[in-house]
């Protein structure tokens, strides 16, 4: 059923039955026209509103339209809640996402009942497709779930030049072009204040310099796309690149330990594609920031810094 109001399109006529809007005009006198179209059981939607209708409220149930007309309510609500269910949760299932792909935390996805995994995944499709994704069948959602569960590498064509695909211990959807396409090696001198745009992430980066003694310094750095750092650990030019072999960092809570960043995205189950894509912010004195990931714990905020540099991506869809 089409909901009384979606977007700025607003249908106040449309929880009336015919004999009410009838009655109304012919009460007010008011003319009116009849497309001669909606006459014709040629159509699908006229067949069922002329001769199924007609026929369930005489032979069965004289009050099909209002039970109808209930269980569409009913329908429509828990529509509504469960799209605003799965955009809660999205960002928890999604580890990395782009113009390009949008790649799942498999375990978290595999946990979740089928209803909840068919939204999020008709969400990814959409976010990256838009109207296409109209074309999304039962039978696409289906089978990339299946993909998903089976745990064998595999690949699900979909609408909208995309494919859902399984490679080892990742799953994700990604642009056909994009799966093939290898991110060659970038770097970006980082402007401070100032923005600074890194085509092949499909972000720009905006920097600024924050000054004073906020009571709580610590509690500036929040969001996955926003980050703060302790301008007196680091010093200056600061780079924005994708990853080299041998890169590490000591990712922030686990104690100042050093972990490499390919051990890091093998964790967390990041295909080898879409590695060389992530940007990172770097400085002479080590990797600050994966951006969309995680910070480096020696250059964090504390009670005692006296200049923050405050970083913020911008470009990521949909969020």
């Amino acid at each position: 059923g089409i909901p009384p109001v979606r977007d700025k399109i607003i249908r106040p006529l449309i929880d009336l039955s015919r004999e009410e809007i009838m009655g109304f005009l012919s009460e007010r006198k008011i003319r009116y026209r009849i497309d001669s179209s909606n006459r014709s059981t040629v159509y699908l939607r006229n067949k069922i509103r002329i001769d199924l209708i007609p026929y369930l409220a005489k032979e069965y149930n004289p009050n099909i339209r209002d039970t109808l007309m209930r269980n569409l309510k009913i329908l429509r609500d828990e529509d509504i809640f469960l799209d605003q269910y799965i955009k809660k949760i999205y960002p928890g299932v999604v580890i990395s996402e782009s113009k390009g792909s949008v790649q799942f935390d498999v375990n978290r996805l595999s946990s979740l009942v089928d209803p909840v995994r068919r939204r999020i995944l008709r969400y990814a499709v959409e976010s990256m497709a838009g109207e296409e994704a109209v074309a999304l069948s039962f039978k696409h959602v289906e089978d990339s779930i299946s993909l998903l569960d089976s745990g064998r590498d595999g690949e699900i064509h979909l609408p909208g030049g995309l494919i859902a695909k399984r490679e080892r211990d990742s799953f994700g959807v990604y642009l056909k072009a994009d799966v093939v396409t290898h991110t060659p090696p970038y770097a970006y001198p980082v402007a401070i204040p100032g923005d600074t745009v890194v085509p092949e992430a499909g972000i720009t980066i905006s920097a600024a310099i924050l000054e004073g003694s906020p009571d709580d310094k610590e509690g500036v750095e929040h969001g996955r796309y926003k980050a703060c750092f302790d301008m007196g650990k680091f010093s200056l030019p600061l780079t924005i690149r994708n990853r080299i072999a041998g890169d590490f960092f000591c990712p922030k809570g686990m104690g100042g330990r050093r972990k490499k960043i390919k051990e890091y995205f093998i964790d967390l189950k990041i295909g080898r594609g879409e590695r060389d894509r992530i940007s990172i912010l770097t400085s002479p004195e080590g990797l600050l920031w994966i951006i969309g990931y995680r910070t480096d714990e020696r250059f964090r905020v504390t009670s005692v810094t006296e200049k923050i540099l405050q970083v913020v991506a911008a470009g990521f869809s949909p969020r």
